[in-house]
């Protein structure tokens, strides 16, 4: 099994992968492996603009998760709690997050989704730590 992010930065890698079950490892030009292999995919962009044909066909399920931006103020205040606690957990410090941050961490457009809210939420606990101890 073969979990590949982001899909639609590589696909043209995964391509003779997916289709003919071979590949290449890295730095070897003339050999080509074979295998089989059952991969899961998850792509930010929408497979049917961001994908060929090709490969669309030869996906038999797809599961859409809904965006940052499509969810409903609770889930979205439930992520931005849940990650702040986890962070909290992470560097061995109790925060106080004021309720600006939380209402801007609401309200902001999140390009990356989920993934882009949980490194920036630990970017400004970084950046606190720092400045907690004047480094």
């Amino acid at each position: 099994m073969k979990f590949i992010d982001y899909l639609q930065r590589d696909k043209k890698c995964y391509f003779c992968l997916w289709i003919k079950g071979i590949y290449r490892r890295l730095g070897e030009a003339n050999k080509v492996h074979e295998c089989r292999v059952m991969i899961i995919a998850a792509t930010t962009e929408d497979p049917e603009t961001a994908m060929l044909e090709t490969f669309l066909r030869r996906i038999p399920v797809t599961i859409k998760i809904p965006s940052l931006e499509e969810r409903g103020f609770q889930e979205r205040m439930k992520l931005i709690c849940y990650f702040f606690k986890e962070e909290s957990v992470r560097i061995g410090v109790k925060l106080k997050v004021s309720k600006e941050v939380i209402k801007a961490f609401i309200l902001y457009k999140c390009k990356g989704n989920i993934g882009q809210l949980k490194s920036d939420i630990q970017l400004i606990c970084a950046r606190a730590f720092l400045e907690l101890y004047d480094l």
